[in-house]
């Protein structure tokens, strides 16, 4: 049961394609709709449930 678990919290939520097709986007920069996703994803190619879960940086409306 303990490995299943390790696979989803390392299962991908934001594909490298994904993530170019975010940061170049103008809507995911609005802070009152999205917080501060753009701000936490600079630092990422991709992004996993595991990485999402452990940055604190992502505040409420970044990680809905």
């Amino acid at each position: 049961m303990q490995k299943q678990e390790g696979i989803t919290n390392n299962k991908l939520l934001i594909t490298q394609q994904e993530m170019v097709l975010i940061k170049n986007s103008f809507e995911t920069k609005k802070n009152d709709i999205y917080g501060n996703l753009m701000d936490c994803l600079d630092g990422y190619n991709r992004l996993s449930r595991r990485e999402l879960e452990q940055n604190a940086a992502f505040d409420k409306k970044a990680r809905v």
